[in-house]
């Protein structure tokens, strides 16, 4: 399904490409991990809290996994700005 409405990249919720959750959704469960949460916990506040997909309906599952995924993906390129240099 794809949206009829085309958006200028200054509008609306942003979503990182592929993926079904917004940019907010994935940064607030990787807080709560810098906040020593389980990852468990920090997906059943996502689930919570969610705009449930671009594209998908909800019904998927979201779980410690789905949070795993996002520190794989999203971690290196958040903390790359302080990694050290020498």
């Amino acid at each position: 399904m794809e949206c009829e409405n085309h958006l200028c990249a200054d509008q609306g919720s942003q979503a990182p490409a592929e993926f079904e959750y917004l940019v907010d959704e994935i940064a607030g469960a990787l807080v709560d991990l810098g906040s020593r949460s389980r990852r468990t916990d920090a997906a059943e506040r996502v689930r919570s809290q969610a705009i449930y997909g671009k594209t998908a309906q909800y019904g998927g599952l979201i779980n410690g996994q789905t949070v795993a995924d996002w520190i794989r993906d999203f971690v290196p390129v958040v903390s790359q700005r302080w990694k050290p240099t020498e």
